[in-house]
Formats: C-alpha cells, sequence, structure tokens
C-alpha cells in the first residue's frame, strides 16, 4: 500500500541516519578535537600544514597523480574555512586532496547516502611504521566509541557513480562539520519525538478497540495540559461528532526538520482539488478550511532534488513509490523549504485501505454487470431476428395485430428486468463486505450477496476478506464515508437507473402499440412518433426526409407493408421501413461538451457518463424493419471491454472504443511520469442543492465513458 511503502521508505532513512551519526559523531569529534585553538589564526596553522609530497605517477592512481599543491591548499583553506559540511576526495595510497564532491549540509550528506546506496566503512591505521589500513568492523567500532581516547578513524563511501563502475572515495569534514552534525542529530530527535507524539494521539483507540474523535481529543488535550506535545491552536471537544483528527499542521527549519505543531486537522477540513499551475498544467492539491476561516489553504506537493536538492515541484508524483512533502502555500514567502508542512497519520492509512477493500469489492461488482451485459446481448441476438420476422410476417400477411410489438412487449416485461445488474446501496455495500469477512459472525445480516456477484467472484473476495482481522473489519467499515461509497457507485447507479426507466417506456411503449391507443391523439404524438422514441433514440432518417418534403419515405406515408409487398404504392415508400437514429443521450453529452471551456469540465460533468457521444459509431443504429444492424459492433465493443477489464491493469477509452493498453501499472507509471496522462478531477457526486460536487474519490474506469480522473494528452 501507498502509505506502507512510504513509511518503509522513510524508516529506512531513519537507520541509516542513525547509524550514520553513530558513525560520523566519534568520528567527527576526533577529526575536529584539535582544529578549535587554532581557528584565531588561521594563517599561521596554513603555514604548519606537511607539503604535498610528490611521487612519480607509476606509483599511483591517475586520480592522485593529478594532484597538484593548489589542489591541497585549496583542500585545506575550504576544509579550515568551514565553506563545506563534508568533501568527497579519491580513496588512494598516498593520500589525495582532489575534491570530487562537496555537501553544504548533514542533510545533504545524507541523502545523497541513500539516494546511492552508500557503503559507510571506518578505517583505522595499522600498525605504527605500515601506511596499510584496517576496516574496523562494528563490535570494535563500538568499543573505540567507549574508550578514554579514541584513535584517529578515516570514514569512506563505496557507491555507483551513475552507471559507471562501483567506486569507494575517502569522506573528509569541515571544520564546523561536528557541531554542525550534532546540532543537525538534536534537531531531527526533537522532529521525530514531536512526530511520533502526533502519531499516537492520531492513533488513540476507545474502550472498544476503534479510532474516535473523542478519545483523540482526549489524548491531544492530556498531552497539551503536561506538556508533552506543543499545540498553537487546541481545538474544540468534537462533542457526539465522529469527524476524525486525521493530519497536523508543522513549522519547519531549513532542513525540512518539525519545531513546533500549529494546529490539527479533522477529516472534514481537507478536500482534495485539481488546479493548474503557472505552465498550464494540471496539479492535485489538498485544500485546508477550517470551519470558521475565511478563506482555504492550498498544501501542495514537493519531493527533494537529486543528491539533497531543494524542493521540487511533484507535478506528477506516483502513490506509493515516490516520496513527496505536502507544503501549504504561503504566498507571502518565496522560499517553498520555510512553507509550513502537513502530515497525515493512521487514520489516513485506514481509510485508504479500507477504500481499497471496497474498491476490490467494486471491481467485481462492475465485472458483473459486464458479464450480464454480454448475455443480455447474445439473448438479443436470438430475440431480435424473431421480432423481424413476426413482424414482417403480420405486415405482408395483413394481420390486424402488431405480432411483432406483442413478443416484445413480453420480452421487455419479462425477460429484460432479469439483465439489468442490480447496483448495491451504501448500506448493503458495507454489510457486504462484512457478510464476505465473517459472515457466522453478523447473523443479523439479511443480505444475499448472489444477488449481486457470481460464485466465482465471492469465492475470490471471501479469501481476501478473509485474512481481515475483526477489528480491522469494524475500522474498515467505519473510517470510510457514504460519500465515498457513493463516489464509488455513482456511474453504475446512474446506469442502472436509465435501464429501468428506459425498459418501463419501452413496455408502455409496446402496450399502448398491441392496444392501439397510440393510434391516434396525444398518446400517438408520444408512443408512435416517427420522430423519436420515449426510450432516447431520434430517428435522423425522418427528420431529414420531411425537412426536403419526401414524406413518402416515412411512416407518415401511410402506405402498409401489405399494399407494398402487393406492388400497391410508391416504391419510395419502402424507406419508411429503413431508418438511421441517433441516441439523445449522446446528443446531450455532445452539445455539453461544447458548452464547457475545460476539458475537465467536458468529461468529468456530462449528464450521461456511461453513454457515447457523437463521434462515436455505438450512438447511432440502422434499423431494417426494425432490426438493429449495429448490434454485432455494440456487442464487440462489449466483449472487448470485458477482455480488457479481466487481462490489463488499466485501459484508455475515447468514447466507447478503447484506444491504449496498459498490461501492467509500471506502464501505467511511465506515462505518468512522462507527463502524457494528467489528471482531471474526482468523481462528482449529487449535493443538498440539487447540484454536484466533487469527492476525495478518484473516478474509476468504466467501459462506456472516458469520465475518468487521467486523460491522456496526444504526442
Amino acid at each position: 500500500m501507498p502509505d506502507i511503502q512510504r513509511a518503509i521508505a522513510y524508516g529506512r532513512r531513519l537507520v541509516l541516519e542513525c547509524t550514520a551519526a553513530c558513525i560520523l559523531l566519534p568520528a567527527l569529534a576526533s577529526i575536529i578535537s584539535g582544529a578549535e585553538p587554532l581557528r584565531a589564526n588561521f594563517d599561521e596553522l596554513l603555514r604548519q600544514l606537511p607539503k604535498l609530497q610528490q611521487r612519480p605517477a607509476a606509483q599511483v592512481g591517475p586520480e592522485v597523480a593529478d594532484t597538484t599543491p593548489e589542489d591541497y591548499e585549496k583542500f585545506a583553506r575550504e576544509k579550515f574555512a568551514g565553506q563545506w559540511f563534508a568533501a568527497l576526495v579519491p580513496h588512494s595510497t598516498p593520500p589525495s586532496f582532489h575534491i570530487i564532491q562537496r555537501f553544504d549540509s548533514w542533510s545533504r550528506f545524507m541523502d545523497f547516502l541513500q539516494e546511492h546506496d552508500a557503503i559507510v566503512d571506518v578505517w583505522a591505521s595499522g600498525d605504527a611504521g605500515n601506511a596499510t589500513l584496517r576496516r574496523l568492523p562494528a563490535a570494535e567500532l563500538a568499543a573505540l566509541k567507549k574508550a578514554p581516547i579514541e584513535q584517529p578513524t578515516i570514514l569512506t563511501i563505496t557507491y555507483r557513480r551513475g552507471t559507471g563502475p562501483v567506486v569507494t572515495n575517502r569522506v573528509e569534514f569541515g571544520l564546523n562539520a561536528a557541531k554542525t552534525a550534532l546540532a543537525a542529530n538534536q534537531a531531527y530527535l526533537q522532529h521525530r519525538r514531536l512526530q511520533r507524539r502526533a502519531h499516537e494521539i492520531l492513533s488513540t483507540r476507545d474502550e472498544t478497540g476503534l479510532v474516535t474523535a473523542q478519545s483523540q481529543w482526549e489524548n491531544l488535550s492530556q498531552a497539551v495540559l503536561d506538556g508533552d506535545f506543543r499545540l498553537a491552536s487546541l481545538p474544540a471537544q468534537p462533542g457526539r461528532s465522529n469527524d476524525l483528527f486525521v493530519a497536523f499542521e508543522y513549522e519547519v527549519d531549513s532542513s525540512g526538520n518539525f519545531t513546533r505543531s500549529l494546529q490539527v486537522f479533522r477529516e472534514s477540513d481537507l478536500q482534495h482539488k485539481i488546479v493548474y499551475n503557472a505552465s498550464g498544467e494540471a496539479v492535485q492539491v489538498l485544500t485546508v478550511k477550517k470551519r470558521f476561516d475565511q478563506h482555504a489553504r492550498e498544501a501542495w506537493g514537493y519531493r527533494r532534488g537529486p543528491v539533497g536538492g531543494s524542493l521540487l515541484p511533484a507535478a506528477n508524483p506516483i502513490r506509493g513509490q515516490d516520496d513527496v512533502e505536502l507544503r501549504i502555500r504561503n504566498p507571502a514567502e518565496p522560499d517553498v523549504e520555510k512553507w509550513n508542512a502537513i502530515e497525515f497519520g493512521e487514520p489516513d492509512l485506514m481509510r485508504e485501505s479500507a477504500l481499497a477493500q471496497f474498491s476490490l469489492i467494486s471491481a467485481h461488482l462492475e465485472r458483473q454487470r459486464k458479464q450480464v451485459a454480454l448475455k443480455r446481448s447474445n439473448l438479443d441476438l436470438i430475440a431480435e431476428p424473431i421480432f423481424l420476422g413476426l413482424s414482417l410476417g403480420g405486415g405482408v400477411t395483413g394481420v390486424p395485430f402488431p405480432i411483432g410489438s406483442a413478443a416484445r412487449l413480453g420480452y421487455n416485461a419479462l425477460v429484460v428486468p432479469h439483465f439489468i445488474p442490480e447496483v448495491p446501496t451504501v448500506k448493503q455495500l458495507r454489510e457486504l463486505l462484512l457478510l464476505l469477512a465473517a459472515r457466522e459472525k453478523h447473523p443479523e445480516i439479511k443480505l444475499k450477496p448472489h444477488r449481486f456477484l457470481s460464485g466465482s467472484d465471492l469465492r475470490i473476495l471471501q479469501e481476501t476478506a478473509g485474512q481481515i482481522s475483526e477489528s480491522e473489519l469494524r475500522e474498515y467499515v467505519q473510517r470510510v464515508s457514504d460519500d465515498d461509497l457513493k463516489a464509488m457507485l455513482s456511474l453504475a447507479r446512474l446506469q442502472e437507473i436509465d435501464a429501468r426507466v428506459s425498459n418501463l417506456l419501452a413496455i408502455f411503449t409496446d402496450a399502448a402499440k398491441v392496444s392501439s391507443a397510440s393510434e391516434a391523439g396525444v398518446l400517438r404524438k408520444i408512443f408512435n412518433s416517427p420522430y423519436f422514441s420515449v426510450t432516447g433514440d431520434i430517428s435522423l432518417k425522418t427528420l431529414i426526409a420531411v425537412s426536403v418534403g419526401e414524406r413518402v419515405a416515412t411512416p407518415l406515408s401511410g402506405v402498409s407493408l401489405e399494399n407494398l409487398s402487393q406492388g400497391k404504392g410508391p416504391v419510395a415508400a419502402w424507406l419508411q421501413y429503413l431508418d438511421v437514429t441517433v441516441d439523445f443521450r449522446a446528443v446531450m453529452n455532445t452539445a455539453h461538451r461544447l458548452g464547457s471551456a475545460s476539458l475537465a469540465d467536458k468529461e468529468l460533468k456530462k449528464p450521461f457518463p456511461y453513454a457515447p457521444r457523437l463521434s462515436d459509431l455505438a450512438a447511432y443504429e440502422i434499423r431494417i424493419f426494425g432490426f438493429p444492424l449495429l448490434i454485432w459492433h455494440k456487442r464487440g465493443l462489449l466483449k472487448n471491454d470485458i477482455a480488457a477489464f479481466d487481462s490489463d491493469y488499466a485501459y484508455g477509452l475515447l468514447g466507447a472504443t478503447i484506444v491504449e493498453h496498459f498490461k501492467t501499472r509500471s506502464e501505467m507509471d511511465e506515462e505518468i511520469r512522462a507527463g502524457t496522462m494528467v489528471p482531471l478531477g474526482y468523481v462528482l457526486i449529487p449535493d443538498k442543492k440539487l447540484g454536484w460536487r466533487e469527492s476525495n474519490l478518484a473516478k474509476q474506469p468504466s467501459s462506456s465513458t472516458v469520465s475518468k480522473l487521467i486523460s491522456r494528452i496526444p504526442n
């Protein structure tokens, strides 16, 4: 999981820094111990330095052979002037003083060690008359630290320089390195103490073992009263609300260490958002706004530059892989390093884990819906030719009863409802997780999982959910908000409502035809209109034919199929049984796109996000005597979608057509890092004012929409 990987990386750095501190501080102390009395007379100190001995180039390595007296003098002046914290020089015999790289601070040096997976070794001189070095093992180094007088040591690091060979360099420390390292180590320890106490507060549980806002507030208040945790602003008591505290805001020093905590944020204080930077690139930010704040602040993501560089904007971070720092923007402060930091705790990690569990269930629900849609398509391939035969036979023989419409009425009323996948409610989705994880412990739940999932999907989910402990299960159900689950189910819910309403209207239409109620009056204009159908199809052919005065080519001609089959009536009247229609939903989607300024609005606020647009062939239908000729094309799109859903990590859609496959996560990560995939927005859910608002949930891929979190930018 992303937070676990971040914690592992953070812990790895902590171990590296603690280990390096244990090694470097004694070494620095022995190196610098005799330098302090000489600071007042720097020129005299330089005169006391031994002269560089010249040796034939054949006796030394190429880097050492290039060493000059000027290198030694430059090295000595920089070292005793304190111009750098540490420097790398070649590790050779005799010693070389040609500086390869400089580090101006402890953090830059530590970043370099971590970034290059460097191996740190401590060496001591051999016998008195021997110039060889001996590596000190850990046990001997620990004993050396306890000795009254430490012997001088040499520090080396071994690492790979870029894609080149592995090299070993000697580390030389500056005059103030020991003091700087000690101060940095103390600042980091204070940072860790503050961070650890904050995590303990955010992870506080009540007597039932659950994290609650009241238990968090009580622990925080006690820590502030005891002087164990300094907080600039103590929040109000939560009372009956269980709006958890999830993150703290900190002041930082020049090295990025936390110096003090300023305030704590509840989950409702934070909202994800997509904004655009000065270059016009879409960036994911976190907006911070407490209840009584007049304006919201934005927290932007930054990552450290190479070799411990400065903070750089993290425009395209990969969750779980990139170590990103969240800094709250301060327009009055141009230096990003001085912006306050925000850091999350266990409640946010629990939310992410819970969302992962619910998302897994949602993915299997989506898979089941696709399988049901394919079964419906297979059944349509059998039913549509039957309707065609009944309609033609009844029309040619002059049967005064619409046989085809009657058969379609029975099909829509008795068969189709079983092939409209049921979408669970928010409550049912929570119950589904409980049942999958531990059904015998929740006998009060009457929900039947087979309503939503197939047997194979149930077995897979039960194996996964069975690994969740009962305490984790309760927290998972509690931590995910209704808004998160509504956002997860929103697209499927809209699609289900549309399918049920369309089928109901189709039943009314066929019933009106069978009962002859649609032969005249208002009902004819509604249920038997040649221009449109109540299920959302608009007849392009009829509109065009009427507009050019060719009513004879439409059902408005009044010529029956029986007369035409007997050679009566104009030949053009046969065209009334050929129709080209367009889906009303596609028209609305395209009109919305044309009226929207931003790409995010075009994709995320479509009135029918599950439907195609006018540029998709799937938005149209060609019918001959009522038989849909594009049924095979649409079935092929559905089969391709199911195949991609089962085999790909992710796939890209342009309308209803798959245009790109990502077989693995790394393939998609490469696109994100390259900037060819950018965020658009988050799932929209209805608000209380009959409008839309953004949730904190990234939009999931769907087989029939490109209204997703990401959009591919053409090269």
